[in-house]
């Protein structure tokens, strides 16, 4: 997992950087969950178009309607996904959901936390952690249920989601 510190390095991390040419690289595929508000964000804050991303909220949601005689029409967030992740043992989701806990208590003002962190820098060691762990899983999660949303379809699926966000 590589973080960019957008906050330090502000738009060049986009030119000099060439992050933008690889998130609008078609030839490079993006593992994302719901990429909507980051694909929004991304394109009015630095004019970066996503291209080739696989989310795999939409993968998620797939499975579990295939899984279930009862289709839930509520979009489940990354919690749910990470509960059913094939590759996230009882003791590795006990130190996940530790860490998210340690990590919402240094930003989130109802837990005594400040949104100002995300801007001091050095970022404390489990915000840093924080911002990481959920995507360890992506990769584990995109193998485990692309047969239930296969690339192709995928992308005619992301390409309009973006395109509304955006």
């Amino acid at each position: 997992v590589y973080l960019m510190d957008i906050v330090a390095m502000g738009g060049s991390a986009f030119s000099d950087g060439r992050l933008k040419e690889i998130l609008q690289a078609p030839e490079v595929t993006k593992l994302m969950y719901d990429c909507r508000a980051d694909a929004d964000a991304l394109y009015h804050q630095f004019g970066v178009l996503l291209a080739n991303v696989y989310d795999v909220q939409v993968a998620y949601c797939t499975k579990r309607d295939a899984e279930s005689r009862h289709r839930d029409r509520f979009v489940k967030g990354l919690k749910s996904a990470l509960a059913d992740c094939p590759s996230l043992t009882p003791v590795a989701k006990a130190d996940l959901d530790a860490l998210k806990t340690r990590g919402v208590a240094l930003f989130a003002p109802e837990k005594g936390g400040s949104y100002r962190v995300w801007k001091d820098r050095p970022l404390p060691p489990d915000l840093v952690a924080y911002a990481a762990a959920d995507v360890c899983y992506l990769h584990d999660m995109f193998i485990a249920w692309k047969r239930f949303c296969p690339p192709p379809r995928m992308q005619i699926m992301v390409d309009r989601r973006i395109r509304e966000a955006v």
